[in-house]
């Protein structure tokens, strides 16, 4: 019994690590060097500027300042 526990302890630290392995190289090297203006480029066709990758990024900011 504990052989089985232990397999399947070592078994799933497998799994989260080879997942996390796989996210940070998705995320980090499938992305480019530069996510932001490679999604920004996609959906403003190509057009993106300064003022479109900095769009939206503190709206919530100042709502929850305005807010409170």
């Amino acid at each position: 019994m504990t052989g089985f526990i232990v397999r399947r302890v070592l078994s799933s630290l497998l799994v989260v690590v080879l997942t996390s392995i796989f996210v940070f190289v998705l995320f980090f090297k499938g992305l480019g060097d530069t996510p932001a203006i490679n999604y920004c480029d996609s959906i403003h066709n190509g057009r993106c500027s300064p003022a479109a990758l900095g769009h939206g990024c503190n709206d919530a900011i100042e709502q929850v300042a305005t807010i409170g």
